[in-house]
Order: structure tokens, then sequence, then C-alpha cells
């Protein structure tokens, strides 16, 4: 509730950050790929996960809870989308 998440692009190419905007700023960092992250999507119904794709040709899901990866999976190159999460 009145929460704003920006992403942010970052100094270095394997991180993806979040800026997290409610009432005080937090900013975590979400490292793990092996090449720049190029997309970020949030699952659907669950706020605490988002995934990201990188030049490495994997997908990782992470939890905003934990800033941890929970999964790791190869991927084809394509675009990640809402897709993913069904």
């Amino acid at each position: 509730q009145g929460e704003r998440i920006c992403v942010r692009t970052s100094g270095r190419q394997d991180t993806a950050r979040l800026r997290r905007c409610m009432g005080s700023l937090h900013e975590n960092n979400y490292r793990g790929h092996g090449d720049s992250v190029d997309q970020l999507c949030w699952h659907p119904s669950n706020p605490d996960l988002f995934v990201t794709a990188s030049g490495d040709k994997t997908i990782r899901i992470w939890d905003v809870r934990t800033t941890k990866c929970i999964a790791t999976e190869g991927a084809c190159g394509c675009c990640v989308g809402a897709g993913l999460w069904a």
C-alpha cells in the first residue's frame, strides 16, 4: 500500500537492483547471472517473486524477502513474460 518499486540498472553486468520506496528507501542487489541482466518480470499473483533473464542464457527466480535466487533454469534466449509463470 503506497509502495513503489523501481528497477535500476547496475554498474555490474550480472546484477539486478530493485529500489523499494515505502516510507524509506530500500535497495537490494540480486547477483548471480554470468552476463548482463536483460529482462525482469514480476509474478502475476505473488508480489515477492520475480524472474530475470540474462545474456548467459539462464533465467533466475528471486524472492524479494530473502534477496536470494530460488531457482535457475536454462533459457533459449527468448523473451521472459507472464507466460513463464503459467
